[in-house]
């Protein structure tokens, strides 16, 4: 938001296209905006890393006993910083270490299961925090986030010898669910490298350039991975006004339901995502394809006019999608607008661009983060 606010292209570029054109001044009505919902957020962000640091750290089991651990009286601790491939051993840091993600509304934990992703995730946020915003540069945020990474470190990877890591642990961080998906590494790695350049210690980085390197041969190298040419911009269809969710390996629109089907938060995720790549390679071709593709396409698309709010599935023809959830209104979706819009409206300063971010963002704000199309009984104030 406050990229958005001081409006600045600055950044590398690997690209040979041309350089973004230079934005209008930002007028005051535009700024004051900004200013007032960056205040807000940073008024919920307080609440939020205060409800997760009172409710979520583990002071029991965050160091547990892993699957194919070997514990004796005289086994040294691992090296911090280390996915260590034989014996390991409880690290010195105390408690907490690994964090719970099932919490009910009040802080209630009603599902013990550590999910990797959510753990890479706070470890990511806790570092980012301590090492971008001062008022979070706190010693026991900072700790917290390193024995979250040691918690992935020694219990990510059920087996040691295999850089594939789980989807879910259990609470002593034994592995209860694997999948064939790279999403867990990924989460890893980005967790490791900022609790890398959050701490100084360079241990961190090499870990998550290690586990990201293993994850990356794995996809594309293994003949029964899930590794797949590239094939995001063949997603958007229909004379590039539509995305869709499922396409041939050649790039064709699936017969059918499940080739009508769209996800609105998927292509405003892969939008944002789309957009600061092709900003950092000077390409303001595909940087315009990202706004007008990916996020506002989808958006117009899956915004329910009467009532508000991002459907979670739509159908390119207007039909009835045949997921049974279809009308739910999940926060994610809302949350990625939200971040596409301001990025897009920093590289067009496009009021329109910024009058779309207020309408999702007084919905998002609003309302539940978990919402259904209107009447629906399981619709909740936020």
């Amino acid at each position: 938001m406050e990229a958005a606010a001081a409006g600045s292209n600055a950044g590398s570029r690997s690209g040979s296209g041309p350089a973004p054109a230079a934005l209008p001044p930002l007028d005051a009505e535009s700024r004051e905006l900004l200013e007032a919902w960056r205040d807000r957020v940073s008024c919920e962000l307080d609440t939020v890393v205060d409800f997760w640091i009172r409710h979520s750290h583990d002071p029991e089991h965050g160091l547990g006993r892993c699957l194919g651990v070997l514990e004796t009286p005289n086994s040294p601790p691992a090296p911090e910083g280390t996915f260590n491939p034989g014996v390991r051993a409880l690290t010195t840091h105390p408690a907490p270490s690994g964090f719970f993600s099932c919490l009910s509304r009040d802080g209630t934990v009603y599902d013990e299961t550590k999910y990797v992703w959510m753990q890479g995730r706070q470890v990511w946020v806790y570092a980012r925090l301590y090492r971008s915003v001062p008022r979070f540069r706190r010693p026991e945020l900072l700790e917290a986030a390193r024995a979250g990474g040691e918690f992935l470190l020694r219990c990510a990877r059920p087996d040691p010898r295999v850089p594939k890591a789980a989807f879910a642990l259990l609470r002593d961080g034994r592995a209860a669910k694997v999948q064939r998906s790279v999403f867990s590494e990924c989460f890893c790695a980005l967790a490791l490298d900022e609790l890398g350049r959050a701490t100084g210690n360079a241990c961190y980085e090499a870990a998550a350039r290690e586990g990201l390197e293993a994850a990356e041969r794995w996809a594309r190298e293994e003949p029964n991975g899930p590794g797949r040419p590239p094939l995001l911009r063949l997603h958007l269809q229909r004379g590039r006004t539509a995305v869709l969710e499922h396409v041939s390996q050649d790039g064709l629109e699936l017969p059918g339901s499940l080739g009508r089907l769209q996800n609105p938060g998927h292509a405003i995720e892969a939008g944002w995502m789309l957009l600061l790549h092709a900003r950092a390679r000077g390409d303001m071709a595909a940087a315009d394809e990202a706004i007008d593709g990916f996020m506002l396409g989808p958006l117009d698309a899956g915004w329910d006019s009467p009532h508000g709010g991002l459907l979670a599935f739509h159908d390119a023809d207007g039909l009835c999608p045949t997921q049974l959830e279809w009308a739910m209104k999940l926060w994610w979706p809302h949350a990625e607008a939200l971040v596409a819009l301001l990025a897009a409206f920093a590289h067009r300063r496009d009021p329109a661009l910024l009058r779309r971010f207020e309408q999702v963002a007084e919905f998002t704000f609003q309302r539940a983060a978990f919402m259904c199309l209107e009447p629906c009984t399981c619709a909740k104030s936020f």
